[in-house]
């Protein structure tokens, strides 16, 4: 919490921080009124600072006057005193909202998904570790034991549909204590000529990571994720494991989030939570007449379709539709596709699975000329709707970038940021990657734009499989 902490003094404005969206008025007022404080103790600090190397710089004019030299260490002592005194204040004003955190990250542990929530308990014992398959049976018989808890990256169904659609293995790596299973972290292998040898803990998906209940465990799992690779005289692998747990004593991006939505109980409560313009925007949508359908493979062609060509216009390699058609077949993940079309023609779709009290969207897309016609957010609304009736607690939009336009198209309806912790075994392995936010890729992009559908479709899945 301390880094959070410390970020948030280093804000220009500290109203841009996310987490201050889920704090109560006085939470909020308590951690301005604390950054406040921090902004004018730094400018009292300087001053500080400023007067000692004034201080300092008499010192040789007066070296060999004894009386002059007394009085200028003793107020010399006495400013290096109150500079001490100023340095402890910043420090407790950043544990005060470290604590506040901490506090905030605990009430909001209760009011998230199963699937996202962090280990609190540490173990404290020694650890052994042993690489397995994704079927070995004690692998099996621990996911049974924490179904509650798995979120969709940790699924064997997802692991298996990832080496069935991507050819790519997936090792288990199992932590023992006293010859029981205390955690396990699956990683999957990728060799890619274009971005390396990479050892990921989910690819392709929002979430993956250690799967424990013990924080000690996770951060153990992490640091000997290596040991699931066969030693080889080749150069280590990339480590990237997406959890949700923070604080691990690890090199660590948090540029990504999920927008989760905490769920009503009835149709009548979700109608009324929506704001007057998102509610008038949505009912411009009935104008034009589109059709929302809810369905399985029946509805992948449409799908991807639609899917491919967003893709393409974002200028993005699109994903095979194998893929997608393993997904659906699993029938644990509970997979649903949604196709929204006007005339009879798709226009807009998503992808949701299921994890036990959340629906997720982790792909949606809708093509250029619907949005001015509203369809994206026609179609998010009867998405809703349907997670509502369904009765899960939960809806994630899917992960965003902080500040990005989808970031805030998810915010109107509700949906609040639960950050990401993305852990990594070197500190230089914390970059962009292959994200697309990445300004070397801005020539890439823009070639892949003016692409033809067709050519897009058939190079698209040869790339992006590279992409974890």
């Amino acid at each position: 919490m301390h880094k959070e902490a410390k970020q948030f003094f280093k804000l220009a404005n500290p109203t841009d921080a996310d987490w201050l969206t889920l704090c109560s008025n006085s939470q909020r007022e308590e951690m301005l009124l604390c950054y406040e404080q921090y902004q004018q103790q730094l400018i009292r600090l300087k001053a500080i600072k400023d007067n000692k190397a004034e201080i300092s710089s008499q010192f040789k004019h007066h070296k060999d006057d004894a009386d002059q030299l007394a009085a200028l260490k003793q107020t010399m002592k006495s400013v290096s005193a109150e500079y001490s005194h100023q340095e402890q204040q910043l420090k407790d004003k950043v544990d005060a909202v470290a604590a506040m955190l901490q506090t905030l990250q605990e009430q909001q542990q209760d009011r998230q998904p199963l699937a996202l929530q962090a280990p609190k308990k540490r173990l404290n014992r020694p650890l052994t570790f042993t690489r397995v398959n994704i079927d070995d049976s004690d692998f099996m018989a621990f996911q049974e034991q924490h179904a509650s808890g798995l979120n969709c990256g940790q699924r064997h169904t997802v692991l298996r549909s990832i080496e069935e659609a991507f050819g790519y293995c997936t090792t288990v790596l199992l932590a023992y204590a006293d010859e029981k299973i205390v955690g396990a972290l699956p990683l999957t292998e990728i060799h890619s000529p274009i971005f390396g040898h990479t050892l990921t803990s989910t690819p392709y998906m929002n979430y993956g990571g250690p799967l424990t209940v013990y924080l000690d465990v996770s951060e153990q799992l992490i640091r000997n994720s290596c040991s699931a690779v066969a030693e080889s005289n080749m150069k280590p692998p990339k480590v990237e494991v997406r959890t949700m747990t923070p604080d691990l004593p690890l090199p660590c991006s948090m540029k990504k989030v999920s927008m989760v939505l905490r769920l009503p109980d009835n149709l009548d409560t979700y109608r009324k939570n929506l704001g007057t313009k998102l509610r008038a925007q949505i009912n411009k949508a009935y104008e034009h007449s589109p059709e929302i359908r809810f369905g399985k493979q029946e509805l992948l062609d449409d799908f991807y379709r639609v899917f491919s060509i967003n893709m393409r216009d974002l200028g993005t390699p699109v994903y095979s539709k194998s893929w997608f058609r393993q997904l659906l077949i699993n029938d644990p993940l509970r997979c649903t596709l949604v196709v929204g079309y006007l005339n009879d023609k798709a226009v807009s779709c998503g992808f949701l699975m299921a994890a036990e009290d959340m629906l997720e969207i982790p792909w949606a897309s809708t093509v250029k000329s619907a949005n001015p016609k509203n369809i994206n957010l026609f179609m998010y609304d009867h998405i809703l709707r349907f997670a509502i009736k369904q009765g899960f607690d939960f809806f994630d939009f899917g992960r965003s970038t902080k500040g990005a336009s989808t970031y805030r198209f998810k915010k109107q309806w509700g949906a609040q940021p639960l950050s990401h912790y993305w852990y990594y075994l070197n500190e230089h392995d914390v970059s962009d990657g292959a994200n697309p936010d990445n300004p070397k890729y801005r020539l890439m992009i823009a070639i892949w734009k003016k692409l033809p559908l067709w050519v897009a479709g058939l190079i698209g899945p040869k790339i992006v499989k590279q992409i974890p």
